[in-house]
């Protein structure tokens, strides 16, 4: 599994390669257009596979505040809405066309992923549920079975055998209702 820092968070590359793939930024693959010491912000947004500054500053700005909020229990699009004091439609409109998806499954990814890193840092399940920004951890439970397929303890289990499934909020295409 290749993993690249994407402004604080390690994301995999097969979870580039298909955000690349499906938001039509660069027909090409994702190995051939990113150097391992590049941003990979930089090379999404137009067929040249470049940003335009506004569109680089919009997500520079996004990820931030969902990064620096990932355990707030009032992280949402509703939040996101207020902090950027954009539309709703404007902001869905501009996460759908730059990353491919809505800002709801989006943010939804980042919380798994981020429960991911936290499960593998040893913490219980709760503890990832909570700074992970879920109130319940029967919804986290819920919504780890839905995106993993397995449920959070199974994870737990695999990793403690010394496992390192290839588990990635950003390969699944499920879109939580």
């Amino acid at each position: 599994m290749t993993i690249l820092m994407f402004y604080g968070t390690y994301l995999d590359l097969q979870f580039l390669t298909r955000l690349l793939q499906n938001s039509n930024f660069v027909n090409t693959k994702t190995e051939t257009t990113m150097k391992s010491d590049d941003n990979p912000i930089t090379h999404w947004g137009t067929p040249e596979g470049k940003f335009s500054k506004k569109d680089h500053d919009f997500l520079e700005k996004f990820i931030f505040l969902i990064e620096n909020n990932i355990a707030s229990k009032d992280l949402n699009v509703e939040f996101i809405e207020r902090t950027m004091k954009i539309s709703h439609s404007t902001l869905y409109r501009r996460v759908n066309r730059l990353m491919g998806m809505s800002c709801r499954d989006f943010l939804m990814k980042k919380k798994m992923a981020n429960s991911i890193k936290l499960l593998e840092e040893g913490r219980n399940i709760s503890e990832a549920a909570y700074g992970s920004g879920f109130n319940d951890p029967g919804y986290f439970r819920h919504c780890f079975m839905k995106i993993y397929g397995m449920v959070p303890s199974q994870y737990v289990k695999l990793i403690r055998k010394g496992e390192r499934p290839f588990l990635s909020a950003h390969d699944s295409d499920v879109k939580l209702t």
